[in-house]
């Protein structure tokens, strides 16, 4: 019985050592992305007014006011249809376009002459 407890004793200890090890250790931590930075599978936002009046409208965004669109406000020019946040930024765009980017099409143009 002595040899038993004698071998046993330590054997238990060791045992109950490395558990105890194992359950201390943390698990490595996973490096957080900032809030500011892009995610490296998404490409860089561009900034509202740096946009086209064409990403504008795949955005989602008024071409006048840079805010969201909404779908009530549209004025359809040429074969494209934009949307605009208000009222007012609809009759803005009407009065000058192309002060927002809109650019007609030439070839239709000349098309439409012959």
């Amino acid at each position: 019985m002595k040899l038993l407890s004698v071998v046993a004793l330590p054997l238990l200890l060791a045992c109950a050592s490395i558990q105890a090890e194992d359950v201390k250790k943390d698990p490595p931590k996973k490096e957080e992305p900032k809030k500011d930075e892009p995610k490296k599978d998404e490409p860089a936002k561009k900034d509202p007014k740096d946009m086209t009046l064409d990403e504008l409208e795949a955005a989602g965004l008024c071409p006048v006011s840079k805010k969201p669109s909404k779908p009530i406000y549209h004025v359809k020019m040429g074969e494209k249809e934009y949307h605009f946040a208000t009222r007012d930024a609809a009759k803005e765009f009407i009065a000058a376009p192309e002060k927002f980017g809109y650019k007609k099409d030439e070839k239709k143009d000349e098309k439409e002459k012959k």
